[in-house]
């Protein structure tokens, strides 16, 4: 089941996140057919890093439910105005672990797989995206959720790398975590989001890389 839900959840963080640009974020709100491209983008992102030998019908059909699930949530939050503005960040993670959930219910019957790409590599993967993405994405609503959310690059990178710089070496990793007050020294408008996020990352980073 592990195995299943590590490749699930990198599949949909992946499809999520990075797959998901800024023209499909604001204009699936607007129009379902836009939602929609979102979710099959996400279906097939969970297709792919659950390939493997004895990938089956069973399988694809498993996977085929998550892509339903997901559609329904993300429809769900979309007409929902309970978590609009100072409260999207609560809407974000309700919305994320509804995702979590179903994924995990969905790995517990998954069929007995040799996946394709490594359970390391996936972990890896998982808590790159994770620290690039999701928590920047979580620390812009926590603190300007009026605002439209902007990608930064820089950060992106800076986050994504904790993860294996940590693979490669502890003190590098070290040096990594204890520059992040330089680097939140450089951005001047948001220092409490590069903070939040920084910090998650680190602890993500830390925990992940100990049990891996």
């Amino acid at each position: 089941m592990v195995d299943a839900f590590v490749r699930l959840f990198l599949g949909h963080l992946f499809g999520d996140f990075v797959l998901q640009n800024s023209w499909i974020a604001i204009n699936k709100v607007k129009n379902k057919y836009v939602l929609l491209l979102h979710t099959f983008i996400v279906f097939l992102s969970h297709l792919i890093f659950v390939l493997g030998k004895g990938f089956n019908v069973v399988a694809l059909f498993l996977v085929s439910l998550i892509w339903i699930a997901h559609h329904i949530t993300d429809s769900t939050k979309i007409r929902s105005t309970k978590f609009k503005r100072e409260k999207a960040w609560i809407g974000f993670v309700l919305d994320q672990l509804i995702h979590i959930v179903v994924i995990f219910g969905i790995a517990s019957v998954f069929p007995k797989m040799d996946f394709f790409i490594p359970f390391k590599v996936s972990v890896i993967g998982i808590a790159i995206i994770t620290n690039a993405y999701l928590y920047s994405i979580l620390a812009h609503l926590v603190f300007k959720p009026c605002k439209p959310y902007r990608r930064d690059i820089f950060g992106y990178f800076y986050r994504g790398i904790m993860p294996i710089i940590f693979e490669i070496s502890v003190i590098f990793s070290v040096v990594i975590f204890l520059s992040l007050p330089f680097v939140v020294f450089l951005y001047r408008d948001k220092r409490k989001e590069e903070i939040l996020s920084g910090i998650l990352s680190i602890v993500t980073t830390t925990i992940l890389g100990v049990i891996v």
